[in-house]
């Protein structure tokens, strides 16, 4: 593989990937984890896939491993943190901070999922590749990208539906007491 073949997969993932850690991590820990995963890619760049295509599911790999050890770390340090300092937190205000809070949202939620039905609602619905390239990516058949995503999508919908009955049931009561 060539230097320019790399710069083209570079122009070609970054901004996929950018948002895919973003949406997983936090904007503070994307730059990091993309620097990381492009780093890991150039490492092993001899053994790449020859289109850009397969570069691209064999990157989002790497992608989910540094994921993975992130996750692991965050995990290691929340066991850090006392329980009065996790419960502090500045008023969100403003646009900026709602779609902060929606994707920190987003992210709760998926988060609930089990692992493979996570990677592979990620890999399709939010960074984009099909089934085929999320299957590739993950070292699984296509078929079971498909029942992934369908699965996960299908826990996403029901816990939105607890979520709002339970909000329903706390707003028909006064101050969350019945009446």
């Amino acid at each position: 593989m060539t230097d320019s073949a790399f710069e083209t997969l570079f122009r070609s993932v970054y901004p996929d990937l950018h948002r895919y850690f973003v949406r997983r991590l936090g904007f503070d820990e994307a730059e990091d984890a993309v620097a990381e995963t492009l780093t890991a890619v150039l490492a092993k760049w001899r053994q790449a896939p020859n289109t850009l295509e397969e570069q691209r599911a064999w990157t989002f790999g790497f992608a989910a491993n540094k994921l993975r050890e992130a996750e692991r770390s965050r995990i290691r340090d929340s066991k850090l943190v006392s329980a009065a300092a996790a419960g502090v937190g500045p008023e969100s205000t403003g646009s900026h901070d709602a779609a902060i809070a929606a994707a920190d949202r987003a992210r709760e939620l998926l988060g609930k999922l089990p692992e493979a039905e996570r990677d592979a609602v990620y890999l399709t619905a939010i960074v984009g590749l099909t089934s085929a390239q999320a299957a590739q990516t993950l070292g699984c058949t296509v078929s079971a990208i498909t029942t992934r995503v369908s699965r996960g999508r299908a826990r996403l919908r029901e816990l939105l539906a607890t979520e709002i009955q339970e909000e329903t049931t706390f707003n028909n009561t006064e101050g969350g007491q019945p009446q």
